[in-house]
């Protein structure tokens, strides 16, 4: 079905299979996908696809809609229900971007810096973040140097919507 919906290969790089690419985008960092939100992402993709003056022949969506809907408008939801569900992470879930240079993975150091900046304890928002899937450790290439500094990672469900790009992309 999803090969209906969004072609063979889907991605930048038109590499991705549908579902792969879905599922490794919309989880969060405890591999958990709720319903609402993937019917976000298909509703949001199909109402992009409807305003794209070009129909596709081979989809019925074409992968632009299905990246941009997460970008534009899941992402940001997703940011605002955390906002909305855990009052206390608004100020940090808002100025985190601007504290730490607007990229992900964040290296352990800048990222306890930005959160003391913002006037919160470190350590204890850290484990919150990762509690409620949105930082995860992130593992780093087997070649580099074992004492290379902790990083985190933020799944894209919430790094578009925390104004956030991954490192290595514009």
């Amino acid at each position: 079905i999803l090969d209906r919906i969004f072609g063979k290969n889907m991605g930048g790089n038109n590499k991705a299979y549908p579902y792969n690419w879905i599922k490794l985008h919309i989880e969060d960092t405890k591999n958990q996908i709720h319903p609402r939100t993937l019917i976000k992402l298909f509703s949001e993709s199909a109402k992009l696809q409807k305003e794209d003056t070009e129909q596709p022949k081979d989809r019925i969506i074409k992968s632009k809609n299905i990246e941009k809907a997460l970008r534009d408008k899941v992402s940001p939801h997703q940011v605002q229900e955390l906002k909305e569900e855990y009052p206390e992470l608004e100020k940090v879930l808002t100025d985190l971007a601007s504290k730490v240079g607007g990229r992900s993975p964040i290296i352990e150091n800048d990222l306890e810096s930005a959160l003391k900046d913002i006037g919160v304890e470190p350590i204890e928002t850290i484990k919150k973040l990762k509690d409620i899937g949105v930082l995860k450790d992130y593992k780093p290439i087997k070649d580099k140097q074992e004492n290379e500094e902790r990083r985190y990672h933020i799944p894209d469900l919430y790094l578009f919507g925390l104004n956030l790009t991954r490192k290595g992309t514009k």
